[in-house]
């Protein structure tokens, strides 16, 4: 029995040796191990499909988009002509054009199928090792065309948009980077799986914007109505006009920096901020009416002006500095709380609360309630479970 088993062992290792030296030598000849099964059969790797490029001149009396790439880039630039030039693997994407009652479609939709390679194992779908192109879509468009609407679907790669105008954007990216400089819009909504948002230099008058894993950055653009929504990403938003504005992130950082309203008032209508596990930053901000909620995050902030102002935290620390408010509410089960008022303490009237901390106002302390109503214009209430209390005016 064991002389069978070495001569079986000896059979054995000369196959895997013929093997080896018939591989090396298909290597050696140009050949690629592996091989291809696609909707056409099956077929040696090295045998793949032609990258067709193809360009549509002077389209004419274009009033919306939808653009579609499963594995490529989407790229929309101004441009002193309208066309738009696309590329894709013929093996391995399906492509439709088409133009109807002014709408462009463009789709390059995956093939379905797989690839199994000796040394890279299975791939489905997509690119390997040796490709040097990638499919992609690039539109150019001139200043002066204005879309009733643009629908975007980007599922692998990068979107890029420049200078483009439009009543309604919708944009979706699985696995993308989204990025917009110039974009005009009436209406914006963006839905992002895995993937940063960067938006500048752009203007709409209402935005939703939903980030699963990725950072959302907004900056020197004049908006409307926004809400931001972020599950694991900081939202960082800067240099902006704003109507009213609601950012909610549940595993991230949310700042804002250097942001009014749009009108003479120079103040934002509402502004609303949310981290169950992240920090809230503000930097140079008017509003109307503030509210942020915090629960294992600290808030913090410079140079903010508001009307009224509710605060709510859970498990952190809350610091306002040069804080100029009407009315304020702050809530905080356990965290320390310092804010630095701009008036003056007669300014003031005050209903503070702490529960097992101490109350400093200007240096005198107290534990327990400190309470001074005289129907002042402006009203400071602060209850904290476990929380100092220190308060600082002019």
């Amino acid at each position: 029995m064991k002389k069978y088993i070495k001569v079986l062992l000896i059979i054995s290792g000369c196959l895997v040796l013929s093997g080896g030296i018939m591989l090396s030598a298909g290597v050696a000849l140009g050949g690629r191990p592996g091989f291809v099964i696609t909707r056409d059969g099956v077929r040696s790797e090295d045998k793949e499909g032609d990258f067709i490029e193809k360009e549509e001149e002077d389209l004419r009396n274009i009033t919306s988009l939808d653009l579609k790439s499963w594995s490529g880039n989407i790229e929309i630039v101004e441009s002193d002509k309208f066309k738009v030039e696309y590329g894709y693997w013929e093996d391995y994407t399906d492509p439709l054009y088409e133009i109807i009652d002014g709408k462009l479609t463009l789709k390059l939709s995956e093939k379905r199928g797989y690839r199994q390679s000796v040394f890279t194992g299975v791939y489905f779908g997509g690119s390997w090792e040796g490709k040097n192109k990638e499919d992609y879509i690039k539109l150019y468009v001139p200043s002066n065309i204005k879309f009733e609407e643009i629908l975007i679907d980007s599922k692998y790669n990068d979107l890029h948009m420049n200078a483009v105008d439009t009543k309604q954007l919708i944009l979706k990216a699985d696995y993308s980077d989204i990025s917009l400089d110039g974009i005009k819009a009436g209406s914006m909504d963006i839905s992002s799986g895995y993937g940063e948002l960067q938006a500048k230099n752009c203007s709409f008058q209402m935005a939703d914007l939903k980030m699963d894993y990725g950072n959302a950055k907004l900056s020197d653009s004049e908006i409307g109505e926004t809400q931001i929504a972020a599950k694991y990403g900081e939202v960082y938003i800067s240099s902006v006009k704003a109507g009213s504005l609601k950012v909610g992130a549940d595993y991230g950082t949310v700042s804002i920096k250097d942001v009014i309203n749009t009108n003479d008032k120079k103040e934002l209508e509402t502004l609303e901020l949310s981290a169950e596990y992240g920090d809230l930053e503000l930097n140079h901000v008017k509003a109307e009416t503030l509210s942020l909620n915090a629960e294992s995050g600290n808030v913090s902030s410079n140079e903010v002006t508001i009307g009224t102002g509710v605060i709510q935290g859970d498990y952190c620390d809350i610091r306002f500095r040069e804080l100029t408010v009407q009315n304020l509410d702050v809530e905080d089960d356990y965290g320390d709380i310092r804010l630095e008022l701009t008036g003056d303490e007669d300014d003031y009237d005050f209903l503070l609360k702490a529960g097992y901390g101490e109350i400093s106002l200007n240096g005198s302390n107290t534990e327990g309630t400190l309470e001074r109503q005289k129907n002042r214009k402006n009203s400071i209430s602060v209850k904290g479970d476990s929380s100092d209390i220190t308060i600082h005016t002019n």
